[in-house]
C-alpha cells in the first residue's frame, strides 16, 4: 500500500491532487472484534480479546474516532503540503 500512495502522490501532484493512506489496525468495532474473538480461543472472548491488546503497545485497541481523527486531519487545509504518506493508526504495532 506505502507503494501504490507514492506512486499515486507523485502522478497526482502535478495536478495539486494530494494521495495519502490511512492503515488502522485492531480498531474496536463490535462486528470485527466479535468474529475475531470468536475465532482466536474459541468460547473464551474475554482471553481473545487480551491476546489482540498485549500485542498492541498502548495495550488497547483503537476507536472508529480516532481513525476519523486523522482522515480529518489529511483533508483539512492543514495537511495541504502532505501527501505520499502513510498513516499507521494502530497503537504503535508498526513502530517495530
Amino acid at each position: 500500500m506505502a507503494g501504490l500512495t507514492k506512486t499515486a502522490a507523485l502522478e497526482a501532484a502535478g495536478s495539486n491532487i494530494r494521495v495519502n493512506a490511512v492503515a488502522p489496525a485492531s480498531i474496536d468495532m463490535d462486528d470485527m472484534l466479535s468474529g475475531i474473538q470468536k475465532n482466536l480461543i474459541p468460547g473464551e472472548p474475554e482471553k481473545s480479546g487480551e491476546a489482540i491488546k498485549s500485542g498492541i503497545p498502548f495495550g488497547r485497541f483503537g476507536t472508529p474516532e480516532e481513525v476519523a481523527k486523522v482522515v480529518f486531519f489529511l483533508a483539512s487545509d492543514n495537511a495541504s503540503f502532505v501527501t505520499g504518506s502513510m498513516y499507521n493508526v494502530d497503537g504503535g504495532m508498526q513502530a517495530d
